[in-house]
């Protein structure tokens, strides 16, 4: 599922899926994060995987991970700028692929993405085609994958504040003018 936006463009995305008692021999989660494609210009929306991921069982039990991003040579198949995949395992260790048997479980993974600034500002240009932020998950577990999607929009109505920063005076032709300084944010 998709969140609200923050006011600092925080976007959080949830991923649940349950584990049955009898557990799984393989489970991997792909997350496909929002991008867009603009040409030749590919806009990803940002994740920092050392503070913005978060997986948690519902039944407080650890949960024993890998997590590949799409430019790392040891995985095949990863080929979008965009992709999260993460390996589970039995074992602290990670040595047994799967989940172990044990009481049926709810498995959540919370990513907390950025939306990208350069994507943004092409929203003023084509709110349509640009405002659309989608998140794809792939779930295989026992070689049995299912999909999700979840959609955001971001507001292209963006509002600015206007704030008198200085003030001083011009002369243009022997006439003196007021002149004032403004940002807007």
């Amino acid at each position: 599922t998709a969140g609200e936006i923050t006011s600092d463009g925080m976007l959080p995305w949830t991923i649940t899926f349950t584990v049955p008692e009898g557990g799984y021999n393989t489970c991997e989660v792909t997350d496909m994060l929002p991008s867009i494609n603009n040409g030749s210009v590919a806009y990803v929306d940002i994740v920092d995987i050392s503070k913005d991921i978060t997986v948690t069982s519902s039944d407080g039990s650890p949960v024993y991970y890998d997590l590949y991003l799409a430019d790392e040579k040891d995985r095949t198949g990863l080929d979008h700028p965009n992709e999260l995949t993460f390996v589970f395992y039995k074992d602290s260790g990670k040595t047994l692929e799967g989940f172990a048997a044990g009481n049926k479980r709810t498995i959540t993974i919370v990513v907390n993405t950025k939306i990208n600034e350069d994507w943004y500002a092409k929203v003023i240009e084509n709110p349509e085609y640009f405002r659309k932020h989608e998140n794809t998950v792939y779930v295989d577990a026992n070689g049995s994958e299912r999909e999700a999607s979840a959609v955001a929009y971001t507001d292209y109505n963006r509002s600015f504040k206007k704030t008198l920063k200085s003030t001083d005076k011009i002369t243009v032709d022997g006439v003196e003018y007021p002149l004032y300084k403004y940002e807007l944010v």
